[in-house]
């Protein structure tokens, strides 16, 4: 079984947050023109760059995430897709869809991810928190 992202951390952060997908391309470079690329692999992952402000209690949560669920970070794990889970579905005209009762309609959507080149790295404090950042690629 696939751990599971801890529900008792905060949302990410959206300042600061970015994603970047890997090079799938191979450069053969000749003796005089341009360079020429081929596709090196097709199933290509996403490193996403993040943190979020945690409180001690969650932060606590989260090495013990690290360390005893994904063993220092070696296991892979769902994760909320930080772009789009708990946001409303839209319209074609950009309002959000609700039901009959007036509630918005959330989307939910997770994505496999490992975790990081580093493991996570405590920031500066905010009020009782510290900011937590750290990167996870998102598996194709």
């Amino acid at each position: 079984m696939i751990p599971e992202w801890p529900t008792d951390l905060p949302r990410p952060l959206r300042d600061g947050f970015s994603s970047q997908r890997a090079d799938a391309r191979r450069r053969r470079q000749f003796e005089t023109g341009p360079p020429r690329y081929q596709r090196r692999f097709s199933a290509v992952p996403v490193t996403h760059a993040m943190s979020l402000i945690a409180d001690p209690a969650q932060i606590a949560s989260l090495d013990r995430f690290f360390v005893e669920t994904l063993q220092e970070g070696a296991v892979p794990f769902w994760m909320p897709d930080v772009t789009s889970d708990g946001r409303s579905v839209l319209e074609a005209s950009g309002l959000p869809l609700v039901t009959e009762a007036g509630a918005s309609l959330l989307l939910t959507r997770r994505i496999l991810c490992v975790w990081g080149e580093n493991p996570p790295h405590l920031g500066a404090f905010k009020g009782i928190g510290r900011t937590v950042e750290f990167s996870v690629v998102e598996m194709p």
